[in-house]
């Protein structure tokens, strides 16, 4: 309301009088003092010592060395004023410097070495003055480090300071530099490396630091600021219609003959320099003349730099060219253009002369309009038009009426602040505005894409990129660019790299929020407290001082200035929300609060989460969030010393209710996180076993074996020694099943054989139920497929019989599992389907997960490999979902199953190299749990795919590896296929004998176990190249006839039928031969390999039989088959029997074409047996 009279004012926050003057609102206590509020800020300081002070202090009177020293330092203050600092202190003979606080830049690193630069060179040419005048010299060491500091009232100054280790490690280093020299620190190098030269320099022993400091020498500027940005190679994409806009304009232009002005708006990093320089290069492509120059927004160059850096080019003048040269280069091309009234202004504006007119900018708009009308059009580039004098835009903006006529197209570049400057700018006649907005998501995926290029990305990293970038390419490249730099792609700590906020993007992103008016930047920073999604509500009880009307108007600031937008439907009902536009501008905004503050918000703010939720719909499912305040809030209390105690007691509470609803939920990756984050919350020793039991069983859960033995081993002894049976028995039977999954057995089935006894004895019923499944599980992953179910039916009924629905479904998936190894493929479908129900009930994601994957395996089972695919994608997206709040390990067993299923269908596809990166992904997560089932399944098609890529020392590593941890599991199954695996490897080394042995071992050690078929196909069909190999014929064919058709396996019956028409061949049985390869071509279905190893063994055939064109057509087909794969040993093959048919055709020059094709792939084969062979081939 309205003050009452002209003695008073209103309080904004209640309306009562305040007295002009007052400090504070006599009603309600708001502070009416505008005081800088306390950052956390990355800043780069500047400490400058005058050298040569001591000798001047002894030679001159205390007067004069004074007015020295205050001459030399009012011009340094003005250089660090040019660059965009703040000086912070001047003491005797020293200078600090700050860039960064309050104000931030883009490239305050960058800023400030140009300006420690910049006050080298005018205190020399200060020195050389003094010492012609009194016989005296000054020089300077300066140092310049960046880090992190804390910004503010520091100290209890009442001026504005900065104070942190940053700060220490920068005065060290001014220290250690020489007279002259500018000594800079890790962190300023590697963000400024790009765009100043530097020598290397020792590293410094500074006091108080562990290890020596890492610095660099700057020597001088490589480029003027913002030309030095490398990009990573990629296309423009996602501006289509933008491309397509700007050539419809440049044709009108030279249609026309007119002028035309477009202006591209964005915000820093929307890739408005990539547009222009791509639309610069088609037009340069096409004999148009482009000339560009940039505004810089420091320094000291002139207002018209821009205009200058073009009318150099214009005049044909080379970088670094000889003046005299020069200057008669550009004579030449006025007189030329005939521009010689003009010719001292152009000169001048070209450097040649000294200014000699204030309206030089009219020549160069002569001299552009001259080569308009030579050349038809003339495009003019002005990049950051924002950063531009007013003198410049009023030239921009008359160009269209000073060249009417003239076909110029004027493109400017620029941030949307260009329009607080000069609003009118959007009404120019003949002028045109587009804003770049950020990309959609789809575009932003593939951009991301193809940065990456051929590197592997994991999903989950893929994701977080695509999330926090916000469709901003810049933010896309630099998080690109940090991965590579930090060897994220790949690497295992990907996930932390992609966490990280680039410097570069740190530095934009901070710029754009100290540009904020005070309200708006406290509410986006409070607003970052809360999270991606935020509440008015939230904000009211975090910001009582500002009030409603204060904090709406805020949120609209930010809303024009796309930091934020409205969210249509809140997570809290009832609630208005808003969110941040790009994750990584919450991230800056974050890391700007104190951490004092940020703890009292998080309480704050879990305790209003609570008052929110409390009986509502949202109040079982906010337990996560409201941990995750209260947890935030005790750890950054205890970091600073700050005294929450009631935060601490909130969060081990609500980060127990969050995991137990996580077990509940199956999301064992998720619990595990839960619970071992409470560990440090606990409150008695009780309380520990307690909570040390659940992260035991989740850890187990999402196969973490090591970090469970640790907790369990610790939890057991606790139980053991308070006498706390039933936590003793859970914890028996977890560590069995941690022996299992390590390969123990004799310790496991002991382990859990006295689990089992002591669950009976306590009568705990549910314990006993979870103890028969972990003994069904034993002998599961043993292969002991008999004994197995049982285990699980007698556990099934004791689930139904205490009413746990989730146990019963666990059940009906493991029955599956041992269905589907049986071969019994319908039979596991329905215990599958009924699991699935159940999951579903529940709203179980992650048991639903492992029905979905197992039925994936069926799938391939029945060579039905696109619904395989499909189905594991549609699984990958569930576990990514489910893992995105959990992000350590950066996988499951799940999903690592899942990367052996795509694997395997690779195979069949004979796309080897990507089976060999699903395999090594599938690798990576199990070598985190060191389990040795799946390391030892992972590296089955791994090792396959070496084997057919003739890479036989890599395969025969793999496949020792492979048998090593097999042995460990004990699986007759995983054992058989390593065996096979080592049988192939054997066989391309032309071992047979060895090979023979091998592939009768994988064969007997699947005998009698019910999964004999996963090694019977293969295996005979191996057995049956080998004997035929040797000669031994008529054996061979045994091996290979009588296959029953469509078994159940991961090896198509097609490549059996390929091995024996080869047979039947050579036996001379072309007839039989013709009828098992068209059989084997029918009964391949989706197996690529098959079907290509048919239609070769088929064109053989007609080869024989005298029809050279038949058997052209298959091997063409076949070639076609294998178009879009990488087999390239089976390519060989297909082309040395291309060309020899060719040959008999009369063909020969087609058939040389054919043999120099396959020659040139044999030469890419590691050196070996079998690559001699295929050369043998080739020569006959």
């Amino acid at each position: 309301r309205m003050a009452t009279d002209l003695t008073t004012t209103a309080c904004p926050r209640c309306g009562a009088d305040i007295p002009n003057g007052a400090r504070f609102c006599p009603s309600c206590g708001l502070s009416l003092v505008a005081e800088p509020r306390s950052e956390r800020r990355v800043v780069t300081v500047l400490f400058g010592d005058l050298t040569g002070f001591t000798e001047l202090s002894e030679r001159l009177d205390a007067e004069e060395v004074k007015s020295i020293v205050d001459r030399a330092f009012e011009g340094l203050a003005e250089v660090v004023t040019l660059y965009g600092g703040r000086v912070d202190k001047i003491v005797g003979d020293e200078i600090m410097a700050v860039f960064g606080a309050p104000q931030a830049h883009e490239d305050d690193p960058e800023r400030t070495v140009r300006c420690a630069l910049e006050m080298q060179r005018q205190l020399q040419t200060y020195s050389h003055q003094l010492e012609r005048e009194r016989g005296v010299q000054l020089g300077m060491r300066i140092g310049v480090n960046t880090g992190e500091v804390v910004a503010g009232l520091v100290g209890g100054a009442d001026s504005y300071s900065i104070i942190g280790d940053a700060v220490n490690a920068g005065k060290r280093i001014e220290s250690a530099a020489r007279a002259n020299e500018v000594i800079v620190g890790e962190k300023t190098y590697l963000e400024t490396s790009g765009a100043i030269e530097y020598r290397p320099h020792e590293p410094i022993v500074a006091k108080g630091k562990a290890e020596p400091l890492a610095v660099w020498e700057a020597v001088a500027e490589r480029a003027l600021p913002g030309e030095h940005m490398h990009r990573l190679e990629a296309p423009l994409i996602g501006r289509e219609e933008e491309v397509a806009l700007l050539d419809s304009l440049a044709d009108i232009v030279r249609r026309d003959r007119r002028t035309a002005v477009a202006t591209l708006l964005g915000a820093a990093g929307m890739g408005k320099s990539r547009l222009a320089d791509d639309f610069s290069w088609r037009m340069s492509s096409q004999g148009v003349s482009v000339f560009a120059g940039r505004s810089l927004p420091y320094g000291t160059a002139s207002p018209s730099f821009a205009v200058e850096e073009m009318v150099r080019a214009a005049l044909e003048i080379e970088p670094g060219e000889q003046h005299d040269a020069a200057l008669a280069r550009a004579g030449e091309r006025i007189a030329q253009l005939g521009l010689i009234a003009d010719a001292d202004r152009l000169l001048s504006l070209a450097g040649l002369r000294e200014r000699i007119a204030a309206d030089s900018l009219n020549a160069a708009a002569a001299l552009f309009g001259a080569i308009a009308a030579e050349r038809g059009l003339v495009v003019l580039v002005f990049h950051e038009l924002h950063w531009a004098e007013d003198s410049l835009l009023s030239f921009v903006g008359s160009l269209v009426e000073s060249a009417r006529e003239t076909p110029l197209f004027v493109l400017c570049l620029a941030r949307p602040e260009l329009l607080d400057r000069s609003p009118n700018w959007t009404g120019r006649p003949g002028s045109l505005v587009h804003v770049l907005e950020s990309l959609p998501r789809e575009h932003a995926a593939q951009l991301l894409d193809a940065l990456v290029g051929q590197r592997s990305i994991h999903p989950a990293v893929r994701e977080s990129v695509l999330e926090r970038a916000g469709g901003n390419p810049f933010f896309i490249e630099e998080l690109v660019r940090l991965l590579l730099d930090k060897g994220g792609l790949p690497a295992s700590n990907a996930l932390d790299v992609a966490t990280a906020v680039p410097g570069t993007v740190q530095a934009v992103v901070s710029a754009r929020l100290d540009a904020l008016p005070p309200d708006a930047k406290r509410i986006v920073q409070t607003a970052s407290v809360i999270g991606e999604e935020f509440w008015v509500g939230a904000l009211a009880r975090l910001e009582p001082d500002l009030g409603p009307a204060m904090i709406e108007a805020a949120l609209r600031e930010l809303a024009d200035r796309e930091l934020v937008e409205p969210v249509d439907h809140a997570a809290l009902t009832g609630e208005r929300a808003w969110r941040f536009r790009q994750a990584l501008v919450r991230e800056v905004a974050y890391a700007s609060v104190p951490k004092q503050v940020r703890a009292r918000l998080h309480s704050s703010l879990g305790a209003w989460l609570e008052e929110t939720v409390r009986d509502t719909d949202l109040e079982r499912d906010s337990a996560d969030l409201i941990a995750h305040h209260y947890e935030r809030a005790a750890r950054l209390a205890a970091e600073v010393g700050l005294a929450l105690p009631s935060a601490r007691e909130k969060a081990r509470e609500y980060l127990e209710r969050a995991g137990d609803l996580a077990i509940g939920m199956d999301a064992a990756a998720a619990a595990a996180e839960f619970f071992e984050r409470s560990l440090e919350f606990a409150r008695d020793d009780d309380d520990l076993l307690h909570l040390r039991l659940h992260l035991g069983e989740a850890l187990v859960g999402c196969w973490r074996p090591i970090e469970a033995e640790r907790h369990l081993n610790d939890a057991l002894a606790t139980a053991r020694h308070i006498g706390e049976r039933p936590a003793e028995a859970k914890a028996l039977r977890l560590l069995g099943d941690l022996s299992r999954m390590q390969g123990n057995i004799d310790t496991g089935r002991k382990l859990l054989d006295e689990a089992l006894e002591l669950a009976r004895q306590v009568g705990d019923a549910r314990e006993e139920a979870e103890g028969l499944r972990s003994h069904g599980l034993f002998d599961l992953f043993q292969g002991r497929l008999s004994s197995a179910p049982v285990w699980f039916q007698r556990s099934l009924a004791r689930f139904r019989e205490i009413g746990e629905r989730r146990g019963e479904a666990w059940n009906l998936v493991n029955l599956g599992w041992v269905d589907l190894l049986l071969g019994r493929l319908d039979e596991s479908n329905d215990y599958l389907e009924d699991a699935l129900q159940i999951f579903s009930d529940l709203g179980d994601a992650e048991g639903a997960g492992w029905c979905l994957g197992l039925r994936a395996w069926v799938l391939l089972f029945q060579g039905k490999l696109a619904d395989a695919e499909a189905l594991q994608h549609q699984i990958d997206g569930m576990i990514m979902q489910a893992m995105r709040p959990t992000p350590r390990g950066m996988g499951s067993f799940g999903w690592a199953i899942g990367r052996i299923c795509l694997a395997l269908i690779a195979l069949d596809r004979a796309q080897l190299a990507q089976t060999e990166e699903l395999a090594r992904q599938g690798l990576a997560v199990f070598e985190e749990s060191n389990a040795v089932w799946g390391l030892a399944m992972a590296r089955f098609p791994l090792g396959i795919a070496q084997a057919l890529r003739l890479e036989l020392d890599e395969a025969r590593e793999t496949f020792r590896e492979a048998t090593k941890v097999a042995e460990q599991s004990s699986d007759p199954m995983v054992k058989a296929l390593v065996a096979y695996g080592v049988a192939m490897v054997e066989f391309f080394s032309l071992n047979f004998d060895e090979a023979e042995r091998r592939v009768e071992q994988s064969m007997a050690l699947t005998e009698g176990t019910g999964v004999s078929w996963i090694s019977d196909v293969p295996g005979r069909t191996m057995r049956g190249l080998i004997l035929h190999e040797k000669g031994r014929l008529e054996e061979a064919l045994a091996c290979v006839k009588d296959l029953a058709p469509n078994e159940p396996g991961i090896y198509e019956e097609a490549r059996a039928a390929s091995v024996q028409a080869e047979i039947l061949c050579d036996l001379g049985r072309f007839d039989e031969a013709e009828q098992a390869a068209r059989r084997g071509m029918e009964e391949a279905g989706e197996d690529v390999c098959g079907s290509a190893m048919c239609h070769r063994a088929l064109a053989h055939v007609m080869e024989l039989k005298g029809d050279p064109a038949g058997a052209e057509r298959l091997v063409r087909a076949e070639l076609d088959i294998l178009v879009n794969t990488d087999w390239d040993e089976e390519r060989v093959r297909a082309l040395a029997l291309l060309a020899r048919v060719l040959d008999e055709q009369g063909r020969h020059d087609e058939s040389w074409v054919a043999t120099d094709e396959a020659q040139g792939l044999v030469r890419r084969f590691p050196q070996g047996p079998w690559t001699s062979k295929l050369e043998a081939l080739l020569t006959a």
